[in-house]
Parts: structure tokens; sequence; C-alpha cells
């Protein structure tokens, strides 16, 4: 909750140690998903920002955590969609290697979309 908190107070200082340390925020996304998405619900221009400056790095969060992306964009739907039009490439090539996963995450767990966990 430590980092949560100082990037609710410094929103600009992890902008800045990603484009420092752009594998950093990777690794620590791997060690803790959740917290990636709560930083997001309180900055959701920060991670549109960083998209744009590392788009690969994204995509290699969504292949670890398939869910966490899913409920970010049921909660900030414009942002997707921006991304999408910045990046158009990036989003087919993850449709294109996993097409099913969505489909499958909606069929198996419906009720999770409509609360947004």
């Amino acid at each position: 909750m430590q980092r949560v908190a100082e990037q609710q107070n410094h929103p600009m200082q992890l902008a800045a140690e990603q484009q420092n340390h752009p594998m950093q925020l990777a690794a620590e996304q791997q060690n803790h998903p959740m917290q990636l998405a709560a930083e997001q619900q309180n900055h959701p221009m920060q991670l549109a920002a960083e998209q744009q400056n590392h788009p690969m790095q994204l995509a290699a969060e969504q292949q670890n955590h398939p869910m966490q992306l899913a409920a970010e964009q049921q909660n900030h739907p414009m942002q997707l969609a921006a991304e999408q039009q910045n990046h158009p490439m990036q989003l087919a090539a993850e449709q294109q290697n996993h097409p099913m996963q969505l489909a499958a995450e909606q069929q198996n767990h419906p009720m999770q979309f409509a609360a947004g966990q």
C-alpha cells in the first residue's frame, strides 16, 4: 500500500521512474498485479502516457495478467480506445495470439465482468 500512497501524492514521480527504468515497473507488476490496477483507477491518464512511451510493456503485462486489463477496460472504456487509436497493430496482435481468451473468461465468469472484479 505504500507505493499506492506515494503514487497518490506524487503522480508524476512514477511516470519519471517509468521513463528511466521501464523494466522495473514490469517486474513490480509481475509481483504485485493488483497494485498497478489500484494506481490505474486513481490515475487513468498516467498509464496511457506510459503506454505511449512503452507500447510493448503493456502487451507483456496483458499476457501475464489477462484479467487485470479486462477489469481496467470496464472501469475506463475510453482509455483503451485511445490507446487502440495510437497503437492499432498492438491490440490486433494480442487478439491474434489469444482470440479465445476473452470469450472463455466471459463465458466462465459472466458476473465478474458485471461486478468489475
